[in-house]
């Protein structure tokens, strides 16, 4: 019999159980669910109908694992990420340091995605800004298709999705976005960057 995977991610101020099982020769099938509090918030299902007279317990086990680290991934990288969430993470005031530490700890991935910011001139309220972004890897390569997210955080009010898109084929974006003239101290840019070699990100206040 082969040995299911159970792993518990901690994502900003959740925890989801990841649960990766085989159903057998004659289920050939792959099931992988997520769960958070004790419920079921996703699944995931691959079959091997075609290959389960041939194929060897070690080849599932490997099924198994791939399937299990992706959906990890996935939720690493917020793939279940609510605007709440934006908001108790502002409220823990991390640096980006830390961001970037906590996340790296977590990762088995050889490579990671590194979010820049070029030159631009101070971010500020009521009027109109413009940032531009870079995404790579740790070995300097360009990350294409990098999901990119600006919003505006407050520990007193919903974040707010300034603008969003994804990254080029030199791993570069432009945000533009408009900031209200606001009144009060506790507000911040939150850019956030994610895809398949991980999340980063970086507040800026405003």
């Amino acid at each position: 019999m082969i040995t299911g995977f159970n792993t518990d991610v901690k994502h900003k101020a959740k925890v989801y159980h990841v649960q990766t099982e085989d159903k057998g020769r004659k289920n050939p099938k792959i099931e992988t669910l997520v769960y958070m509090g004790g419920e079921i918030l996703d699944s995931f299902r691959t079959t091997y109908d075609n290959d389960r007279e041939t194929m060897a317990e070690e080849e599932i086990v490997v099924l198994m694992e791939t399937q299990h680290k992706k959906v990890i991934k996935s939720i690493k990288i917020g793939k279940y990420d609510t605007d709440d969430d934006d908001a108790v993470d502002f409220l823990t005031e991390r640096d980006f340091d830390q961001v970037i530490t906590d996340y790296l700890a977590a990762e088995t991935s050889d490579q990671s995605l590194i979010l820049e910011v070029d030159n631009t001139p101070p971010i500020s309220r009521g009027r109109t800004n413009e940032i531009r972004l870079r995404t790579r890897t740790t070995e300097n390569e360009a990350i294409q298709g990098a999901s990119i997210r600006v919003k505006l955080v407050s520990s007193a009010h919903r974040p707010k999705v300034l603008c969003q898109g994804e990254t080029d084929r030199e791993g570069t974006y432009k945000a533009t976005f408009d900031i209200p003239a606001l009144q009060g101290d506790d507000f911040a840019v939150l850019v956030q960057a994610s895809s398949d070699f991980g999340t980063a990100e970086f507040r800026h206040l405003v």
